[in-house]
This record gives structure tokens, sequence and C-alpha cells, in this order.
């Protein structure tokens, strides 16, 4: 299952006001979803907010992509990587919650057999994600936080079900995911 990006844009100011991440294509059809929930009045959040005023102008919000094909582990940092541009373009953005919480809404489409390690490995990314974040804005991040990370998904890697059909896919997205980070480790922090 890959993921999209996208960006709802106020059309009176051509200015991104949410991110998000989806499997829904096309993604109008996510669009007319979010237009919904808005209308129904029954979600009080920034977002639903934000559209209500949109609709009450007699307009719609515009949606964008912004990145596709996105494998699952990935999607929670691409999200969490285009909020942080459309901040520092000083976008008013309306997401509240941490990025890829949309993601967590999808797991439901998840074969049983695959949903155990793929939870595994989304909720590991989640933290690895979050926590770059805030290593990041404390100016702390070091490679001893990557070679940690590292070891939690080769722990996990171990406690697969090796009798699961899915097994192979599991453990190739781990290592996958492994690989990448190993990747953005050596080339921050260089051994010398």
């Amino acid at each position: 299952m890959t993921y999209s990006v996208y960006a709802l844009v106020d059309p009176r100011s051509n200015r991104v006001r949410y991110v998000g991440v989806t499997t829904i294509l096309p993604l109008y059809d996510k669009l007319q979803s979010h237009i919904r929930e808005a209308a129904s009045g029954e979600a009080s959040r920034l977002k639903n907010e934000w559209i209500r005023e949109v609709l009450a102008n007699g307009l719609k919000p515009e949606i964008v992509s912004l990145q596709d094909h996105i494998p699952s582990y990935e999607a929670a940092q691409a999200e969490a990587d285009w909020i942080m541009h459309f901040h520092e373009q000083g976008c008013e953005l309306t997401n509240v919650g941490p990025a890829g919480a949309g993601i967590k809404k999808t797991r439901c489409l998840l074969n049983k057999s695959r949903k155990g390690a793929e939870h595994r490995l989304f909720s590991l990314w989640q933290e690895i994600s979050t926590a770059k974040a805030e290593y990041i804005d404390m100016g702390i991040l070091g490679r001893h936080h990557y070679d940690f990370w590292i070891r939690r998904l080769q722990e996990n890697i171990e406690s697969l079900d090796k009798d699961n059909p899915n097994f192979d896919v599991a453990e190739r997205s781990f290592l996958d995911l492994i690989t990448r980070i190993e990747a953005e480790r050596d080339e921050l922090f260089p051994i010398v």
C-alpha cells in the first residue's frame, strides 16, 4: 500500500492551510470527504472550522498532490517534512495532530496477517520521526540516536512470526527502513 501527501489550499489566498496523507485516490474523493466532515458540523477541529468558513463564502478548498507513491513506513515522515516546509513558508496550517495521525485510520485496510508487523513498523517509524524532530529542535541529534533506532528495528525483526505467510514482506519493510536510517545517519554523522 502506498500513500500520497496532499495539501488543502484556501482559494481566497492561494495559501496552503492543511497537509494530509492518504491512500484515497483520486484526491478529489479525499477533498469531498473533508468537505462532508466539515459540513456535518460534528467535528470542531481547526481544519473543519476553516473549511466551513470557505464554504460559507460560496467556495471550496482546493486539493493539490505534493508527493505520491510513498511506502507506508515513509508516509508519516513525508507528511511531517511537508508540514515543516509550509510552516517555514509562513503558512498558517490548521494541522493540530502529529504528522501521520491519519495513517492510523488506514491500518484497518491491511489484511490481518500483515497487520501486526505493519502496525509495529508504523509505530516505530512514527516514534523515530517525532523523536528526531524534537532532537533537531533541541540541537542534540546525534549518531547514537540513529544507532538506538536501528537496534530497536532489528529487535522487532527478531520478534516477527516466521511462520506468518507475509514474514518476507514484513522483514523486507523493516530492513528497507534500517537501510534508510543507516544512510541518513552516515550522511549526517560520518565516522572519521
